[in-house]
């Protein structure tokens, strides 16, 4: 399968916009929701793991950090030496079956050729009863319109990603065990973004995060 590394140019500056205003407020809304959905495990194995930002706020005994961006691998192989690292795509994965407590997709669905074929080889290396956690960036919200934009200015990497929903992830996966939503202020909110995001609860805007969790039988 041929790959196209479109985060090689800003791998460096990856994490940089979490360190924001808004960026900080956004990144714990998502770990939030992330955290509620994460069942406790021997063994996890992130698909898609990008410099590490995940894996250094979790506990789990065993780590697997796969990820085929080459700039991004070296990255995150030097945040999180504690976890095994392997460069390759989530449509191949060089795991044995039935391996894993734990398989986590966070926004990178939305990056791959294959999604498909990415969630089916997450099933194939889970355990019997283990968990898949799924996070995506809401096709319907007001965020991922202002990357639609971004996309069409040929932004990177908006300009290689497709986005999906909450539905989308049901037709490929069925129905889900549990699920949560977070940030529902806009991209373009004032401070104090606590009372934004409050503010887009009671809008009904959707949130920008829809994470969500599958048991394999």
């Amino acid at each position: 399968m041929s790959f196209k590394d479109v985060f090689a140019e800003i791998a460096q500056d990856y994490e940089s916009w979490y360190e924001t205003p808004l960026g900080s407020f956004v990144i714990k809304e998502e770990e939030k929701a992330l955290k509620k959905l994460l069942p406790a495990g021997e063994r996890l194995l992130e698909i898609g793991a990008g410099t590490g930002w995940w894996l250094r706020r979790l506990n789990y005994p065993v780590m697997v950090a796969v990820e085929p961006s080459k700039t991004m691998f070296e990255i995150g192989r030097r945040n999180v030496p504690s976890a095994r690292w392997i460069c390759a795509e989530g449509e191949e994965l060089p795991l044995h079956d039935d391996s894993f407590d734990v398989v986590l997709i966070f926004t990178t669905l939305e990056f791959v050729q294959d999604p498909q074929k990415v969630l089916n080889e997450s099933l194939r290396v889970l355990k019997r009863n283990g968990a898949l956690v799924v996070g995506i960036l809401n096709g319907l919200s007001s965020w991922v319109a202002l990357y639609r934009k971004l996309a069409d200015r040929g932004v990177k990497p908006w300009s290689h990603a497709r986005f999906y929903t909450k539905e989308d992830l049901i037709e490929l996966l069925g129905p889900c065990e549990s699920e949560a939503e977070a940030v529902f202020l806009s991209p373009n909110a004032s401070p104090p973004y606590e009372e934004a995001n409050l503010a887009g609860v009671k809008a009904g805007n959707c949130g920008a995060i829809y994470v969500a969790r599958w048991r394999k039988k």
